[in-house]
């Protein structure tokens, strides 16, 4: 299975980086590429994990009602 990024979702992640590498440039890198690397480990194993995408031959996480994303400051 191919895993194809999204231009908003990549570049989310260079915002991300950008901003861990104020502090720490090597550990921005490392972890970026671990988010990429684990994804698409994840994504490439179960390729029917969510449900079918609003896009066709897409698919989309599944998130239960009590979940919601969580930001640490």
């Amino acid at each position: 299975m191919d895993v194809a990024w999204t231009i908003p979702a990549l570049a989310d992640l260079d915002q991300i980086q950008d901003f861990i590498a104020r502090d720490n440039p090597v550990e921005a890198f490392r972890l970026t590429s671990d988010i990429l690397r684990r994804a698409d480990a994840v994504l490439s194993a179960n390729p029917a994990i969510g449900r079918q995408g609003r896009v066709a031959g897409t698919r989309e996480p599944v998130l239960g009602e009590d979940v919601s994303p969580r930001v640490a400051h």
